[in-house]
């Protein structure tokens, strides 16, 4: 009776070749085992030191993108995984998990390595098999980081978000309080018998312009200010003095300006205008405050459309400092611990290109960069225009590149990040993009303490009939 084994050997598209009696063999030497469902069979980041091929049931296989896990391929009888390990004698780059009941058949590499020379169909076959699977699993893969990515930006969108929304609900809160206090202190005023000396003081307050400053005080003068404010309405009677000369001394009133204001002011009057003058310095401070938030939200909002280009062709003239601004705007979150030092040329010509996509590269840049510093240090982002080209220079303080670690960073599925970490496609993707749509090259210079990543970005670009477009799906 035939062996199942043989029969699912002749079905693998790299073993269909060989005679019967060099598959009896292959099979006889190598080492089958029967697994159940959920049995991890390869992991990822081990040494790569067999082949398994699956002789019945079904495989899966799995990659950690940080967090979780990305499903890249199932597979059945007569396939074969754990391949491009072992021809590159690197660690496993994904996890191999039983789906059902099956029987594996691991091959090891001298056996894998005899079959190659002996069978030259075997490495035709094996190459075809590789290359397709790659093809795939990149596809796979870089929409895999492109959602990664947006769930990066959106974390720090919301984080973002959240503060000057936070600070617009409080202040909103904070103003229906004032203009509660306002509307008791006129009521007040207005039940004072000096009927002419109201008149003149709600039209002397009201035709004066908002002071809202703090006329450059430092922080301790404005403290000492505050003290000062609060012992003299404390003296008089004020109630929550020291509420009272927070609000007063913001909006740049002064003892001296209250000892101005008594001299002219009935007695009867002078604490319910110093109780109408708080309440409306409260006000004035807090819309000043409501409009700082609401302009830090504009501020995200267009940083987001920029970042994402909402509502605009896929290529254009593009500016690379705006582009950079934006993305950095996505990325503050992250920054809160970091130096950032900023020399963007303002000599820099527009160039035509695609900015959604050369926001993806800072952005791999960026948090690359931030990575190797272990979210502390001195990151420095510059711009310059030498030779008919635009520089994008990104430099961090982190650990450095290992020199022989540099020609590998832009192939497909490499990083030096732990497993799980990183998916090794954000090099591979910056330089693509780069490269292939902008025409441009990227340079590395890395030493402990050191590293520089250089875009250099052509200001004349690609010819646009050459140059991948939205019709097309050349663009990862």
């Amino acid at each position: 009776m035939l062996d199942p084994a043989l029969n699912a050997m002749k079905e693998s598209p790299i073993f269909c070749g060989l005679d019967e009696s060099d598959l009896d063999e292959l099979v006889a030497s190598g080492r089958r085992s029967i697994v159940s469902p959920g049995t991890c069979l390869i992991h990822e980041g081990e040494p790569g030191q067999s082949l398994l091929v699956i002789l019945s049931g079904e495989v899966e296989v799995v990659r950690d993108t940080g967090g979780s896990e990305a499903s890249l391929a199932r597979f059945g009888p007569g396939s074969f995984v754990g391949e491009m390990a072992l021809i590159d004698n690197a660690p496993r780059s994904a996890t191999v998990r039983a789906l059902t009941d099956a029987e594996v058949l691991e091959i090891t590499r001298d056996q894998f390595d005899r079959l190659l020379d002996e069978s030259p169909d075997a490495c035709r076959n094996l190459l075809r098999t590789i290359l397709r699977r790659l093809k795939s699993t990149e596809a796979m893969m870089v929409n895999q980081e492109k959602l990664a990515g947006l769930g990066r930006i959106s974390a720090g969108l919301a984080h973002e978000l959240n503060n000057p929304a936070s600070a617009v609900s409080r202040f909103a809160d904070q103003l229906n309080q004032s203009i509660r206090a306002w509307e008791s202190a006129t009521a007040e005023l207005l039940a004072n018998e000096d009927r002419e000396y109201v008149e003149r003081f709600l039209l002397n307050r009201l035709n004066e312009d908002a002071r809202g400053t703090e006329q450059g005080r430092s922080a301790i003068e404005q403290l000492d200010l505050e003290d000062e404010l609060a012992r003299y309405l404390e003296a008089v009677g004020i109630e929550s003095p020291w509420d009272a000369a927070t609000s007063l001394a913001t909006a740049g009133w002064t003892p001296s300006d209250l000892n101005e204001l008594e001299s002219t002011t009935s007695s009867a009057g002078f604490v319910p205008a110093l109780a109408w003058l708080s309440a409306d310095a409260s006000i004035r401070i807090t819309l000043e405050e409501l409009r700082t938030s609401a302009e830090r939200l504009s501020e995200i909002v267009r940083s987001v459309k920029g970042y994402a280009h909402m509502d605009r062709a896929p290529r254009e003239r593009l500016d690379v400092n705006r582009g950079l601004r934006d993305t950095l705007t996505m990325l503050r979150y992250r920054m809160k611990t970091i130096e950032l030092e900023l020399d963007l040329s303002e000599e820099l010509p527009e160039i035509e290109g695609y900015p959604g996509e050369l926001n993806q590269v800072w952005t791999n840049l960026l948090v690359n960069a931030i990575d190797a510093m272990d979210n502390t240090g001195r990151l420095s982002v510059q711009t310059s225009h030498e030779d008919g080209e635009i520089l994008v220079r990104i430099t961090d303080s982190g650990i450095g590149i290992p020199e022989d670690l540099r020609n590998r960073l832009f192939e497909p599925f490499f990083t030096t990040k732990d497993v799980g970490v990183g998916t090794g496609l954000g090099l591979h993707i910056s330089h693509n993009i780069v490269a292939d749509h902008h025409g441009g090259r990227i340079k590395v210079e890395s030493r402990p303490g050191r590293t520089e990543f250089t875009v250099c970005l052509p200001v004349e670009g690609l010819d646009t009939n050459t140059a991948p477009n939205s019709a097309d799906d050349k663009r990862p």
